[in-house]
């Protein structure tokens, strides 16, 4: 099981670049979205000061509890660059105040599961032994001075995750419920389809306790290379399933909503990437290296769409989606990067989004 998260090398200013093909409502007067939205249109001399306005426009209403508010507010900046924007300051509005001395840090590590061997294995969603996780990251150093910290025991799904009530989070990070007993997610089998290799996104949550001044997780597990290797062989080895191949390649543990885009962008650029080595592999075994189509759908999602003018048979695709705080020239570079690297030079980019086909 070859394979390796890429670094993006920038390499899609090589080819024309696509359309955005989410589509963003714009919202008038002093709405979330339209403060988002003044914030990224900014001058730079003003930006800071109308995005810091923007973080307690949010936190005022995560504490008044509308939450509705605060999440419908990533579709309805108007630009994929607002959204962004608004994601930061719905992060920051969820961290600890500095001037509390106790902090309660809520994080999350995600985790890619790539299997492959088996049609019919159960991947267990409940880890049987956190706490050897637990000791290897506090070993490591992962977590930096702090030593009161606690991983759940369960695999947690991107939907449970992203389910979790940024009203519960707000609270927590300001101490007003020291027991996040609701961040405690249910666990998520992984049920293998097919016998190739395949990649699922998992999670597992975890809090901390520290004081104000103490360096952040994200910080000081930045540096996966020192505790990587040695987790990735014991969740290995704990969620062991007969005749099926499984390897757990853990991504840096960071907020919930940072783990939650990283850990989505992982997924699908390691998708991307063992699509890729399988379609290429049938490929060149039957008509030589294919043509590429690079396009933007209409369903918010990039397609990667493999043929060959020598086999009619070949037709391969990958589809990408986006989430609203995706960078869309990140994708790309992602997407570009992998098919240099396969020496593919027939790539065209088509202009307009595309429809969606239908299926009969």
């Amino acid at each position: 099981m070859k394979f390796r998260l890429l670094e993006s090398r920038h390499v899609s200013n090589r080819l024309k670049p696509l359309p955005d093909p989410r589509c963003f409502e714009s919202e008038r007067f002093d709405s979330l979205g339209a403060l988002a939205t003044a914030a990224a249109n900014a001058a730079p001399a003003t930006q800071q000061e109308k995005f810091l306005a923007l973080c307690a426009k949010v936190s005022a209403a995560l504490a008044d509890g509308r939450e509705a508010e605060v999440r419908d507010a990533v579709w309805r900046t108007g630009s994929a660059a607002a959204s962004e924007l608004y994601w930061r300051a719905i992060d920051r509005a969820l961290a600890p105040p500095q001037e509390n001395l106790l902090q309660v840090r809520v994080f999350a590590m995600p985790i890619l599961l790539v299997t492959g061997g088996r049609a019919d294995a159960v991947v267990p969603g409940v880890i049987p032994d956190a706490g050897e996780l637990r000791r290897l990251l506090s070993d490591a150093g992962a977590m930096g001075p702090v030593r009161h910290f606690a991983l759940s025991n369960t695999l947690a799904s991107a939907d449970a995750l992203e389910g979790v009530p940024m009203t519960k989070l707000y609270r927590v990070a300001r101490a007003m419920e020291l027991e996040p007993a609701e961040l405690d997610l249910p666990p998520q089998d992984v049920r293998t389809a097919m016998v190739e290799e395949a990649v699922s996104l998992r999670f597992i949550v975890g809090a901390a306790v520290t004081s104000a001044g103490a360096p952040g997780f994200v910080e000081t597990a930045g540096n996966i290379g020192g505790w990587g290797m040695p987790f990735t062989k014991a969740l290995a080895a704990q969620l062991r399933v007969p005749r099926l191949s499984l390897l757990p390649v853990p991504r840096p543990p960071a907020t919930l909503l940072q783990a939650l885009r990283g850990g989505r962008f992982a997924q699908r650029e390691l998708g991307f990437q063992l699509f890729l080595s399988n379609a290429l592999r049938l490929a060149r075994m039957r008509s030589g290296d294919p043509d590429v189509t690079l396009a933007a759908h209409a369903d918010a999602s990039i397609r990667v769409r493999l043929t060959s003018r020598f086999d009619a048979g070949l037709d391969e695709q990958y589809r990408w989606p986006l989430d609203p705080v995706d960078d869309l020239a990140a994708v790309t570079d992602s997407i570009c990067s992998l098919l240099a690297e396969c020496r593919l030079d027939h790539v065209e980019v088509l202009d307009d989004v595309q429809d969606v086909e239908k299926k009969n």
